[in-house]
């Protein structure tokens, strides 16, 4: 729910470099939060971790995340167009990417820290 309601406050302002004084929500969202990347895509490897378990692996993730994920105009769909002309990861987050140096996979990393706190070692890939 936090990272939620935290995606949802920032949305407006990814990218605006500035200090901003947040109180509350800028936009409407009518009490539903709207999809948020940040969020969704660790939603998607959560569902793939339930299903396979330690078994999970870079190409189950790109399946995940190609299957269930619309593409995004920022390193996540250039990733994906990637993935579906064959790249595998982590190659798949690099080639003809000029996004590559973004967040995005900070903001991804997330859900394996929850699901192996205290175990990188077993956190299972990059995509």
């Amino acid at each position: 729910m936090g990272k939620n309601i935290g995606g949802t406050l920032g949305m407006p302002f990814e990218g605006i470099r500035r200090l901003n004084n947040i109180e509350y929500y800028t936009q409407d969202v009518k009490g539903n939060p709207p999809a948020n990347d940040d969020l969704d895509l660790q939603l998607v490897w959560l569902n793939a971790a339930e299903k396979y378990g330690r078994a999970v692996n870079a190409r189950i993730l790109g399946e995940y995340w190609n299957t269930q994920v619309q593409g995004f105009p920022s390193e996540y769909g250039v990733a994906q167009a990637n993935l579906k002309q064959g790249i595998a990861p982590p190659a798949s987050g690099h080639v003809n990417n000029v996004f590559k140096e973004s967040n995005g996979a900070w903001i991804r990393s997330e859900i394996w820290a929850c699901l192996a706190p205290g175990h990188s070692k077993t956190v299972p890939v990059r995509v």
